[in-house]
């Protein structure tokens, strides 16, 4: 049963109510480069959404919040730049904050002749959905490899505790006819039935990796 203090801790939030304290964000990339237009969602420690910002020039951005512990969730819709979500944040008067994007770790395919594909799920809140499995099928039927091996199964794979996926996969190069294109699913315990994203296998480079647009509930 919730404590008195976290009852009215939820009640302000419901409120909507201000915080006290100015805490100002910088959001940089690996390089330390400002990084505007990137979303932050902020949660309390119970997991309600607090607010919400985007970093405008230079990756500045500013929020009012109470004394307390926070989780910063970071976004930057159309763009490959990879945030270590989330981000716990601890706020103690007017507080300022410096949030770095993170390069993924990724390693080289196993195969060189394949691509590492990859991509996050995440809730509208930005947080992590982890054990998700992600489908991967191609589009056209009756492909072959250059070995003469029809792609007809599903290539299945689950999101790990960040909502990250991979999977290694043909290039087009490899396969005949060669403009042929995947499907990407998010099963549908995900309550994402018909939830489908298309791409070619031309945008694939063997030995190489790309990067999916996220996967949003």
């Amino acid at each position: 049963m919730a404590t008195l203090e976290e009852l009215n801790a939820k009640l302000d939030i419901l409120l909507g109510k201000a915080g006290s304290n100015v805490v100002s964000i910088t959001v940089c990339d690996s390089d330390l480069v400002g990084l505007a237009g990137v979303g932050i969602t902020i949660r309390s420690p119970y997991d309600d959404l607090i607010g919400v910002a985007v970093s405008g020039a230079g990756g500045l951005a500013s929020v009012l919040l109470d004394d307390g512990t926070y989780t910063f969730y970071l976004r930057k819709l159309g763009s490959s730049i990879v945030f270590a979500n989330p981000y716990t944040i601890v706020v103690s008067g007017d507080t300022v904050v410096k949030l770095t994007a993170t390069p993924p770790a990724l390693s080289s395919p196993g195969d060189p002749s394949l691509s590492r594909v990859y991509g996050w799920v995440m809730d509208l809140g930005l947080t992590a959905q982890e054990s998700i499995k992600i489908i991967f099928t191609l589009r056209e039927s009756n492909v072959l490899t250059d070995t003469g091996i029809v792609l007809s199964d599903p290539i299945e794979v689950l999101t790990d505790a960040t909502g990250m996926f991979e999977v290694e996969l043909p290039v087009a190069v490899d396969l005949v006819p060669s403009n042929v294109k995947y499907v990407v699913e998010i099963e549908e315990a995900f309550k994402h039935a018909g939830w489908r994203q298309e791409f070619p296998a031309e945008s694939l480079e063997a030995g190489g990796s790309h990067r999916l647009s996220d996967l949003t509930r």
